[in-house]
Order: C-alpha cells, then sequence, then structure tokens
C-alpha cells in the first residue's frame, strides 16, 4: 500500500480484517473494506459505489478466484488489472479483454541469487519512491505496444 501510495495513486481502496484498517490506512490505504463483511461478490459495487468513477487500475496481491472475478468487474474499459497468480478468469494476460488489460506479475527475492538484491532494494523502496528516483510509468507490455 505505502509503495502505490508513494508511487502516486489516489485513491487507494483494500480489503482487511477491520482489526487491520488503522494499519492499512498509516500504510497508505484512503479506504479499508473488512472482507468480514463485504464479500467479494458485492465488491464491485460498493467500491463503485464508494469511488463515484471508474477505477482505472486494479492491483489484485491474492489473486484467488473470487479476488479476480470481482477485480474484473471493477476495473474499468481501457483500464488494467494485475494480478500475482495464474489467472482463474476467462481474460487472458498480454491481450486486451473486453477493451481491458490483464497483466500478471511475478517477482521475488527468495531464490539464492537474488537474496543481495532484494535486501537492498526493501531497505532503500520507499527512499527511492520519494526521492523521485524510481517512478511509475508506461513499459510496453502487450504485442500489439512492440510493433
Amino acid at each position: 500500500l505505502q509503495l502505490l501510495k508513494l508511487s502516486g495513486f489516489n485513491p487507494i481502496y483494500t480489503t482487511a480484517a477491520k482489526r487491520n484498517e488503522e494499519y492499512c490506512k498509516n500504510a497508505g490505504a484512503t479506504h479499508v473494506i473488512d472482507y468480514r463483511e463485504v464479500h467479494y461478490s458485492e465488491l464491485p459495487d460498493t467500491i463503485v459505489k464508494l469511488a463515484g468513477v471508474p477505477i482505472p487500475f486494479v492491483y489484485d496481491a491474492i489473486s484467488t478466484c473470487d479476488s479476480q472475478q470481482a477485480g474484473w468487474k471493477i476495473v474499468a474499459p481501457g483500464g488494467s488489472m494485475v494480478i500475482t497468480m495464474p489467472p482463474q478468469i476467462p481474460a487472458q494476460p498480454g491481450v486486451v479483454n473486453e477493451g481491458r488489460h490483464l497483466v500478471r506479475v511475478y517477482g521475488s527475492v527468495h531464490k539464492e541469487e537474488y537474496h543481495a538484491f532484494g535486501s537492498v532494494l526493501y531497505k532503500n523502496i520507499g527512499r527511492l519512491l520519494e526521492e523521485g528516483a524510481l517512478k511509475v510509468g508506461t513499459v510496453p507490455c502487450f504485442p500489439e505496444a512492440l510493433s
């Protein structure tokens, strides 16, 4: 959440247990929805009602079947949804699906050869974002963007 905030995303909606609301807000969330009170099937309507505008970007860190389905309903036409696990919805990464993009990301510093890099990155990423050394940008990730 903090990285999203430092990257300029606002507002930031997240789901969490009620007991973690303060933690999420301190980390950058502007809205915390208790997943025990609002089921994933109700989440799209809840967020659209709260936002009042189309949601151009959804980052699904959990990427379960239910969270992916909810996220795909939330993301607006022309928008993008990022998932961290294999797709559990009919959309495919890297192509336009119903006017939206699905992107699957994977990053791990748990392999031994990446431990040193991960340690330095995790210690400095907040500062790098605050200083503007790392910036959110557009990276061509779809075949049509590369031609």
